[in-house]
Order: structure tokens, then sequence, then C-alpha cells
């Protein structure tokens, strides 16, 4: 008891660090835009000689910090739900796109779950979801899922554009009442929301869903795109794709125009990466829907009132990932929300060289939707673990055993298997440690709604007259 009363003063004196909620500043405003289907090498700003036109996204990194090192999720709907509730796939079980007409993926999110705008709200948050929800399905679907989950207002399609609907014919629904829109262009629209809703009662919290650049690839209103002699869809999937992304590119100009950056901050981020057919070289196992980078290394760029004026127009190499963004956003609104998932990057904003709270990166994805794989081997079952070193896949479907394969983290392209030949023994202790972290995420088991709070790790630090005071405590369940 003594020890958990001097925790508790701990806390009360630990300082948050970074430019976050303040008696002086108060609340920050916060956008997180997600991006569907694109990753880093289509982004001028990351430096990739393939990258597509986009000019304002690489002025928001020179003006803000950009992340090299930051994991999503190999597809979007996981993406969603671990943004929304800092959970990893075992505990929130969307492990895959969630698609009602199919099996395999028909569970969709616990709207009970504790989410982002339930804890802004808290705050006196105002929250909108707008644009692709993708969170809707069995056995909780209803138009009103992103209300149930928490939000405000929503304004948006539930889901892909599938089923005969196109980025000029889509179905939108508003608050739970959904209605086929014809006379105007998704991602505009979108883009419209935003804009509106930037105009409306401070703090406010919006999760901005864009469709773009999901399929169906198609040309894009000229006004927005650069591209001549387009053919979409039946011409070159990579041109479509990336004139996609540029007309996407050209609408977030205008909403960042619109922003206040002085009390708000943008966080701009894909969900998974660029699709296999799209890419600039070819690839059998890469893309979305994989662990490899070409599938959850994706861009992640943070501009704003959180970011120091010393970090503007830096890169953070730290380890991030997707369950991060729970306890970064919750942070910026002076929330502590910091687990052994979702890690907070606040201080990398304000020191982009500070060392990352991560020490290592997982990601996931299997069929059906649900706490755990099967055992059927005719359904995808893959993994990937990585520390600032080295990264470990595995991979078991139609005739793939699992049998690790590692390389390192310098192999962008991940083409040497260091597996192939014999390891030496850091290789060998590499792939013991990141096996160990592989089997560890893999063990865990679906937190319910209500249940009690996952285990955890918090370091607590407090700083003295110059002198460090660091204390762990676990804590577990009872």
């Amino acid at each position: 008891m003594a020890f958990n009363r001097l925790v508790c003063l701990l806390l009360l004196l630990l300082p948050l660090g970074g430019p976050i909620a303040s008696e002086e500043t108060g609340p920050q405003n916060i956008v997180l835009i997600i991006l569907d289907d694109l990753g880093t090498e289509r982004v001028g700003a990351y430096g990739w000689p393939t990258a597509g036109p986009t000019p304002n996204l690489d002025e928001l990194a020179a003006q803000g910090v950009r992340f090299e090192n930051f994991w999503g999720s190999p597809h979007r709907s996981p993406f969603r739900a671990s943004d929304l509730t800092g959970l990893p796939v075992r505990q929130h079980e969307i492990s895959g796109p969630i698609d009602r007409g199919s099996d395999r993926r028909a569970l969709g999110l616990d709207p009970a779950l504790d989410t982002l705008p339930k804890r802004l709200a808290l705050r006196g948050y105002r929250s909108e979801a707008l644009g692709k929800w993708h969170l809707a399905g069995e056995p909780d679907f209803t138009p009103r899922h992103p209300l149930l989950a928490g939000f405000d207002h929503h304004a948006g399609p539930l889901g892909n554009l599938g089923r005969g609907n196109s980025y000029e014919s889509f179905e939108k629904c508003v608050d739970g009442v959904c209605e086929q829109v014809t006379d105007r262009y998704l991602t505009s629209d979108t883009t419209d929301d935003v804009i509106e809703a930037l105009r409306g009662s401070e703090p406010f919290f919006l999760w901005v869903g864009y469709n773009a650049a999901h399929r169906p690839f198609h040309v894009p209103p000229r006004e927005l795109h650069s591209f001549d002699g387009l053919d979409c869809p039946s011409g070159t999937p990579t041109r479509c794709h990336k004139a996609l992304v540029e007309s996407l590119d050209s609408e977030l100009g205008r909403i960042f125009a619109a922003v206040d950056w002085r009390d708000t901050t943008v966080i701009v981020v894909a969900d998974n990466g660029t699709p296999r057919n799209a890419l600039d070289e070819a690839s059998d196992m890469g893309g979305k829907g994989s662990v490899y980078e070409s599938g959850v290394r994706v861009p992640l760029i943070v501009r704003g009132a959180a970011v120091s004026p010393e970090a503007e127009g830096s890169v953070a190499l730290g380890l991030t990932q997707v369950e991060d963004l729970f306890a970064t956003l919750l942070e910026f609104a002076g929330v502590s929300a910091e687990s052994a998932y979702s890690r907070s990057f606040a201080e990398l904003l304000v020191d982009p060289e500070t060392a990352s709270k991560r020490p290592w990166q997982y990601a996931e994805r299997y069929t059906p939707n649900g706490p755990k794989p099967t055992s059927d081997p005719n359904r995808r079952h893959y993994q990937a673990a990585a520390d600032d070193q080295f990264k470990v896949v595995i991979r078991r479907y139609e005739g793939l055993s699992g049998e690790p394969e590692l390389y390192k983290r310098s192999d962008i392209m991940e083409r040497d298997d260091l597996t192939a030949e014999p390891l030496g023994e850091p290789e060998r202790q590499a792939l013991a440690r990141l096996l160990a972290v592989v089997d560890q995420q893999g063990s865990m088991t679906p937190l319910r709604a209500g249940a009690p709070p996952p285990s955890s790790e918090w370091l607590i630090a407090v700083v003295v007259g110059g002198a460090g005071l660091l204390i762990w405590q676990r804590r577990r369940r009872g």
C-alpha cells in the first residue's frame, strides 16, 4: 500500500513533456486524417524517386515531423480499430477488412469498447467521424455505429465503394440516415465536410477516413491531378493510383489552408501499403495485405500545436505503430493513457531524436475476424515483429509452413532472407528475441467491453533537482 501511495504521488508530479494541453493554452484541437492504400513510396517527402506529385503532403512534412518507421496494419479495418481503441488485433478481434457479405470477415468492432471519442468527451471535446468508417459489422451492424462508438456526428460511407458504387455515385450516411449521392466527387465531398467541421465549437476531434486512394481506380476530376492520357481502370494501375494520390493531395491542401495551426494538431497517416498491382516494382509477396514493409510501413506526418518550433522539418526514426496513436492523441488533450500496447510518441514531436518508448513493432493478419486464427491451412495467417535492427516474418497459407524469415531493417525491399544461410550469433539472438515477441502477441485474448484492463508496464520518471528517479510498476489483472 505504501508503494502504491508513492506511485500515486509521483504520478501527480510527473511532467507530461511536450506542448500538450495546459491551463494556459487549453486543450488542442485534433485532426486525424487516414489515407487509404498508400505506402511511403507514394509521398515525395519520403524520398522515393518513383513518388508521384504530393506537394501539400511534402509541405506538411517540411513544417512538421515526418516519421520514418511507422507501421500501420496490413488492412484498413484493423487500423481503424487499433487507432480508436489503442488495442492490438487479438484484443479488438478485427484482423481483416470488414465485409458483411463474407462469413470470413463479418465481425465488426464492438462499439461498447473504450474509444478515443469517449475519452475525449470527458475533456469537453466535440468529436466527428467524417468519411469512410468501415468498422460496422455483425452482430452490431447499424448505420449509427460511429455514434455508438462515441462520436457526436458522422458523415460519409460506411465502407468501401462496392456493389455498384463509385467516387461519383456513392452511399453517404449522416448520423444513421443513408442516401445515394450522385452530384459530387467523393474525395471532395469528404474534404468539404472536414472544412465545415473546422468551423465548429472547440475543442474538437475530427477523425477523417478518406476512401482514396482505394479502388475503384478511375480518372479523377481534371483540376485535381496532372496526369495526361489516363485510361482507368483498364490502364496501368500504377499511374491510375498515383493520379488518385495526387487528387487526394490536392484536396488535403484545402484542409491545410483552413486549419488554425496555432491551436490545432493535424496527423496525416495511411492505414496500409499500396496495393500490390499498383507498386512501381512488381512484388509476388509484398504490398497491401502483407506484413512486409511495403504492406505495413506507411506515411505518418504531424504538424501543428504539438510540434515544437525546433522540431519543424525533422525526421523521427523511432519505432512507432498504429496503437500508439491512441495514447498520443489523448496526451494532446492532457489525458495520460499509456499502456503496454499504446505508447505516446508526443515527445518525438518536441525532440525527434528522443529514444522511442517502443522497443519493437508487431503486425498480424488472419481470417476470419475473431479472437484468434483458425487451424484451417487454407486461411491466411501472417505475423511480423521487428526491432531497430532486424525483422522476422512468418507466413502460413496454402503450403507455407510458417518457417520464419529474417531480414535486416536496412534491407527495405526485403530481398535477402538471412535464414537462407547459417545464422551468426547476433542473428540467432535477434531471431529468438523477435520470435518471443510473436509468441507473446499471439497469446493475447480479447478485451471485452467492461473487462478488467490488460496487464501493462509503466515507466514513471520524475526529475528532482536534476537527479532522475526511475520506478517500474507492473500492473496485472487481479
